[in-house]
């Protein structure tokens, strides 16, 4: 049976290198297409167009709009009694939000899940601390 801080531990992985890091990947991906489908074109126009300096500020604050966005999605279901996450393994279902002291922060803190895990987080992108 998968521990509680197992469960919270793969979550968080698979929300850092399956949600933030292709995120991060995408904007980054902008600045080198050399042929951008046409629904890309304004966006990579823009990126490629940029100053070197204005591109690494710019790619500086862009991981901390990923992670606000990832940190309000885990509150909003922090909050709702509506919506949750879960575990599931064999006939055990485990609520995400009962095994975890805040789901938002464990995203977001400084030392959090994305810190932790992204593989692309380069260190001069590295987030200081939300809550």
């Amino acid at each position: 049976m998968t521990t509680k801080d197992e469960i919270l531990h793969r979550f968080g992985k698979a929300l850092a290198e399956e949600c933030f890091d292709p995120c991060l990947l995408y904007v980054e991906a902008l600045r080198t297409m050399k042929k951008p489908f046409r629904s890309f074109e304004p966006d990579a126009s823009y990126i490629q167009n940029l100053e070197e300096n204005d591109y690494n500020n710019l790619m500086k604050f862009i991981p901390q709009i990923l992670v606000i966005q990832l940190s309000n999605l885990l509150g909003m279901i922090e909050s709702s009694e509506e919506f949750a996450i879960f575990h599931l393994e064999g006939n055990v279902k485990t609520n995400l939000l009962e095994i975890s002291e805040m789901l938002s922060g464990e995203a977001s803190t400084e030392y959090g899940w994305i810190a932790k895990f992204s593989k692309v987080l380069k260190d001069d992108q590295r987030i200081p601390p939300l809550l």
